[in-house]
C-alpha cells in the first residue's frame, strides 16, 4: 500500500527530531532548524579540466589568492583601528599563511599534473592541511586547523565568486545547527534572529 504525498508531508511535519550536541547558548531552544554547512566541507565536483584550460584554472587560483590577501589586509586595518593591534593579528597571521608557497604550490600541482579544477584543488589542499594540523599533539598547533579551514573557505569562495555569508540570511526564530562554527562565522549571525 502507498500513501499519497500530501498525507506523507502532513505526517512528516508533525514529527519531531531531537538532536544532541554541544550548545553554545544557555538553556533549551525551540525553533526553525537552520542547517549550516561549511563550504570547504561540502562535496565539490572534481572536474578534469582539459590541458588547454589549465592556464585559466591557474589564473583563477592566483586571482583568488590576491583577492583574499587584499580582503585580509583591509580587515586587519579596519580591526586594528576599531579594536587594537592584538585583534588584528589573526588577519595578519592569515596573510602570512596565504603567502606561504606550500598552499599555492600544492594547488598548482593538482591543476597541472592531475587536471583538477581550481575549486577542487583548493578544497583538497586546504582539507589535507586542516587534517594534518588536527593530528598534531600540541593543542596550540591543533587550533591552527581552524585558521587553515577559514583561509581555505575564503579562497574557495573567491574562486566560486561567492559574496557574503550564508549565516547573514538566517530567518528569525532559527536554531543554528552546524558541525562547527568558527569565530569568523559567528560574526555574521544576527543574535536577534537566532533562538539557539
Amino acid at each position: 500500500p502507498t500513501m499519497d504525498s500530501d498525507k506523507m508531508l502532513k505526517d512528516a511535519s508533525k514529527s519531531e527530531l531531537v538532536l544532541h550536541g554541544l550548545g553554545t547558548s544557555p538553556g533549551r531552544s525551540h525553533g526553525l532548524a537552520f542547517v549550516y554547512r561549511d563550504l570547504l566541507q561540502q562535496q565539490v565536483e572534481t572536474l578534469n579540466v582539459p590541458s588547454e584550460r589549465v592556464p585559466e584554472e591557474l589564473a583563477r587560483v592566483d586571482s583568488a589568492f590576491d583577492e583574499v590577501f587584499d580582503d585580509l589586509k583591509e580587515s586587519a586595518k579596519r580591526t586594528e583601528s576599531r579594536m587594537g593591534k592584538d585583534f588584528a593579528a589573526i588577519f595578519e597571521a592569515h596573510q602570512a599563511m596565504l603567502q606561504d608557497p606550500v598552499f599555492k604550490d600544492a594547488i598548482r600541482a593538482l591543476i597541472v599534473d592531475d587536471h583538477q579544477s581550481a575549486q577542487a584543488a583548493v578544497q583538497v589542499v586546504f582539507k589535507r592541511w586542516e587534517r594534518r594540523f588536527l593530528k598534531l599533539e600540541d593543542e596550540h598547533y591543533r587550533q591552527r586547523a581552524d585558521d587553515v579551514s577559514d583561509l581555505g573557505r575564503k579562497v574557495l569562495k573567491a574562486i566560486l565568486g561567492v559574496k557574503g555569508h550564508t549565516l547573514e540570511s538566517i530567518p528569525s526564530g532559527s536554531v543554528v545547527i552546524a558541525e562547527s562554527l568558527l569565530p569568523s562565522d559567528v560574526v555574521f549571525v544576527d543574535p536577534g534572529r537566532v533562538v539557539g
